[in-house]
């Protein structure tokens, strides 16, 4: 079996022990914190592609939702599909915003203040909003849990990588203060 270091516990390396996981790869998860202790457990996990900077960064972010809504069953009912309302602008700026991404053929709905009242009541002054169906949140730290669990994957906290081992060119391992770890 092919043995796999994997350096951080944050949603990237669990993901990334949960792909070599179900590749029959005997996977060790390093970090040097605890598991989903900086960015993944601080993070809001919002999927979605109405924020973006040009088309090319648009379609990347509709992939990103397509895969994550493709990941395993086990992890699906972490995600809420609910959808997103957005109502950072009104009137006009609201009608370009919701065109340039209907352009894209992104799905959008109008919500008026009655439907917006409806769709989230515990709002008391609604107004009008944008709804994209499409998008979701997950929590990162959760679904980074279910990934590295999902993985087998053997977890070594609170222990710093020093450097990668090499033989002959090829990484074979870590360095870190406790000593090598071949992989």
């Amino acid at each position: 079996m092919k043995r796999a270091i994997v350096i951080g516990a944050g949603l990237l390396g669990a993901a990334t022990a949960w792909n070599l996981g179900q590749r029959g790869w005997s996977v060790t998860v390093i970090e040097a914190g605890p598991v989903a202790g900086a960015a993944s457990g601080a993070s809001f996990g919002w999927i979605n592609a109405n924020f973006f900077h040009d088309e090319a960064h648009h379609r990347l972010r509709v992939a990103g939702i397509a895969a994550h809504r493709r990941l395993d069953p086990r992890f699906v009912g972490l995600t809420d599909w609910s959808g997103c309302v957005w109502h950072e602008e009104a009137g006009e700026g609201q009608a370009l915003f919701a065109a340039r991404l209907e352009a894209l053929g992104y799905p959008v709905r109008r919500l008026t203040r009655a439907a917006m009242a409806r769709h989230l009541p515990a709002v008391t002054d609604p107004c009008e909003a944008l709804l994209f169906p499409d998008e979701g949140a997950v929590d990162p730290a959760a679904l980074t849990g279910a990934l590295i669990e999902g993985a087998g994957a053997e977890v070594w906290t609170g222990l710093e990588v020093l450097g990668i081992e090499t033989v002959q060119g090829r990484a074979s391992g870590v360095a870190t203060a406790a000593g090598k770890i071949a992989a």
